[in-house]
């Protein structure tokens, strides 16, 4: 099985399935699809995404989320509504927590719709933020955003994906990505990536999403061009992530 990845609040519970019905529709729509495999049944789901309270990214919030407000209306939003808020060059956002997923809880019923053969898209932008209360185990909505990456690499994991497939806007991983002289990473372990200094903002998440998948499954991950995807799994594009480059 190939887990794919492409590159939150109510407003997120109420994206997510939208875009996963336009994921849908183009799968749908795409020449062939009955041949490559892609006619089974479809699943559109949210995926809630549990966090864990006190983590540590619930004390310092920095995802912003929303539109740029003036300083005064973010400060009397923030007064009325209990945000945080921010400053960066572009102006005043509210921010919130951008914690690691903890689980994922329809990860069974995902499950359940793979074995009768259907394409499950799910966790769209990381999924919808819940917290577990501890005594109960009631689920309550979070004000966060989960990464995406991270919650796919997870929900890879809990699956048991053979493969974990990053899609992204880029061929392959790059070293001085952005400079005069960026170098094209084409295959590399755990641990190479994590001595990259990837980008919070960019690829860090994905690098260290696919050295995660690997680390705990001992299995394959691989990021590239969204346009690729065959080629990358078949081994003719992207970065390979796998746990030693040892030859033989």
């Amino acid at each position: 099985m190939v887990m794919v990845a492409l590159g939150q609040t109510a407003a997120v519970a109420a994206l997510a399935p939208a875009l996963g019905l336009t994921v849908q529709q183009i799968v749908q729509a795409a020449p062939h699809a009955d041949h490559a495999g892609l006619g089974a049944p479809r699943g559109v789901g949210a995926g809630q995404a549990g966090g864990r309270r006190p983590d540590p990214a619930f004390a310092r919030p920095t995802k912003r989320v929303g539109p740029v407000y003036p300083q005064d209306v973010a400060h009397a939003l923030a007064r009325r509504h209990g945000w945080h808020i921010a400053k960066d060059a572009t102006g005043w956002h509210q921010v919130v927590a951008s914690p690691s997923p903890e689980g994922i809880v329809e990860t069974e019923t995902i499950h359940d719709l793979l074995t009768c053969g259907a394409l499950v898209i799910c966790a769209g932008g990381g999924g919808v933020p819940v917290t577990a209360d501890h005594d109960t185990g009631a689920l309550t909505g979070a004000d966060a955003v989960v990464d995406k990456d991270l919650t796919a690499a997870l929900l890879a994991e809990e699956l048991k994906a053979d493969f974990l497939l990053i899609l992204t806007d880029v061929p392959c991983v790059y070293t001085g990505y952005g400079t005069h002289d960026p170098q094209p990473v084409l295959d590399a372990t755990p641990d190479d990536l994590r001595r990259g200094g990837f980008p919070a903002g960019s690829m860090g998440p994905k690098t260290e999403a696919a050295a995660r998948f690997v680390e705990r499954t001992g299995a394959l991950a691989a990021i590239g061009a969204l346009d690729a995807a065959y080629e990358i799994v078949h081994g003719r594009s992207g970065t390979l992530v796998r746990r030693d480059l040892t030859v033989g």
